[in-house]
């Protein structure tokens, strides 16, 4: 299940002439730790901040496999031959680049944006629900309150998706990875 999901992704920037490879961490069933976090912040006022600590801890995690495992991609000799062409120098250099290329790309694009932008969605809708109640222009327990703020976290996790990855990249391409390579010659 998942591999007619399967992305292909493109090589690291680090791996020049690599071709377009599955990549298990971008795959459907793997690829939801990632957003467990999201998950996290919109129960975060059902549920005490241990489990929302956890599922952080679970997007780390997530995020640090990829980038080693992109790390190893890149440490694979690359020729259109099949023989070894890098030196030792330029192979440590492209799993260093591959891996903090892949740390900072999913870094922010899996746990801090996101993270950070469904936990403001959910304290501006509860904002929002505390003033209408008080004001009396609704009805509303808490017991529902709290369950509106969720389902609203849980429904703006599908829209950011696609948007925060797309700034992520704009956002590697000017400023990160450029600084990357300067940073890992």
């Amino acid at each position: 299940m998942g591999a007619e999901f399967a992305e292909l992704s493109p090589p690291p920037p680090w791996r020049k002439g690599a071709q377009l490879a599955r990549d298990p961490f971008r795959e459907v069933p793997l690829r939801y730790l990632g957003y467990a976090n999201e998950v996290g912040e919109a129960f975060r006022h059902m549920v005490g901040v241990r489990w929302v600590y956890l599922t952080y801890l679970v997007s780390s995690s997530y995020v640090a496999a990829h980038a080693l495992q992109q790390g190893v991609r890149a440490s694979r000799p690359t020729s259109p031959h099949g023989g070894i062409v890098k030196t030792l120098h330029e192979s440590h250099v492209t799993k260093s680049g591959a891996v903090v290329d892949t740390l900072v790309w999913q870094g922010l694009a899996s746990v801090v944006v996101p993270g950070f932008t469904i936990n403001r969605a959910c304290a501006l809708t509860r904002l929002l629900l505390r003033q209408r109640v008080i004001q009396r222009q609704m009805a509303m327990s808490p017991a529902l309150q709290r369950w509106t703020v969720t389902a609203v976290g849980l429904g703006c996790i599908p829209f950011i998706i696609q948007p925060i990855d797309r700034l992520v990249d704009r956002f590697m391409d000017r400023f990160g990875r450029p600084f990357l390579k300067n940073f890992l010659p």
